[in-house]
């Protein structure tokens, strides 16, 4: 679901994936005054999921993130509440 924002008329939602993957990499991402950046996890297992998300931040060195996926449900991260140093940056994720 898209939602509008006061900073655009147009705004995309997009998913590439054809089957499920233990590892992921996300090549560009932005936060800031007119982006926001989420992540969607699903585990389809009936039980829970441990991932480590790696931001490749532009400046600076990357910021690692540990989350859990409960069983048989989805999890959203907004990356701009994750750190500071992610609230206004761009940034590759690797997902393992």
């Amino acid at each position: 679901m898209i939602s509008p924002s006061a900073h655009s008329a147009a705004q995309a939602a997009v998913s590439a994936l054809t089957a499920p993957a233990t590892s992921w990499f996300l090549a560009e991402g932005s936060t800031g005054k007119v982006f926001s950046e989420f992540l969607l996890f699903a585990n389809p297992t009936s039980q829970a999921a441990t991932l480590e998300a790696t931001y490749l931040r532009t400046n600076g060195s990357p910021i690692v993130k540990t989350y859990t996926v409960a069983p048989n449900s989805r999890k959203t991260i907004n990356v701009a509440l994750e750190s500071g140093a992610l609230a206004a940056a761009s940034a590759s994720v690797k997902v393992e």
